[in-house]
């Protein structure tokens, strides 16, 4: 978790400054269960009857030959079907991995000060934070969270008389948070 505050004066003790940096790097450990096909499930061989869609009769021995399975469903099982790796009751693959999340802010401020008229500043503030969450077996649906923030704020504060003070401040924040594929 890195960061550095650096400020100081700018022009004779009237015109300050300081920035700001603060970093979040974390991993955060992962573990999902699924339900992936067997290997017998993945050669077509079945403990249950399995229709035939072209005849409406039962394949023999619950078993859909190779030859009906096309170029795509050879793919998917050849890529994307990991091997079962336990026998528990909420799945029989568990997914172990490590996930990151990042977060990173900065600050950059400026006061000047005005004499007899008072005291200015201005502030920008920028944020982002994003982080990934388990999808499928096969990390293709991972999910992406990102958020982003900025807001900047300019303040004039002017003393009219020991018991009148003019504040006038201006802001404005904007953010996004979107979601979508890790990819």
């Amino acid at each position: 978790q890195p960061g550095f505050v650096v400020g100081g004066p700018i022009f004779m003790n009237r015109t300050l400054f300081m920035v700001n940096y603060e970093a979040l790097r974390m991993k955060r450990g992962a573990s999902t269960f699924y339900r992936v096909p067997t290997p017998d499930e993945l050669a077509g061989r079945f403990s249950t009857t399995i229709i035939d869609p072209t005849t409406g009769k039962p394949f023999p021995n619950n078993t859909i030959p190779q030859s009906r399975f096309s170029r795509l469903a050879k793919l998917a099982v050849a890529k994307f079907f990991p091997s079962p790796n336990i026998s528990a009751p909420q799945g029989n693959y568990q997914l172990v991995r490590t996930l990151p999340q990042n977060q990173d802010q900065y600050t950059v401020r400026i006061d000047q000060s005005l004499g007899q008229h008072g005291s200015v500043f201005g502030r920008v503030t920028r944020a982002t934070f994003d982080t990934i969450s388990p999808g499928s077996v096969s990390e293709l649906g991972d999910s992406k969270f990102v958020q982003e923030s900025t807001n900047w704020q300019l303040t004039h504060t002017w003393v009219l008389r020991s018991s009148l003070v003019n504040n006038f401040r201006i802001g404005r924040v904007t953010a996004t948070a979107n979601q979508g594929a890790a990819i």
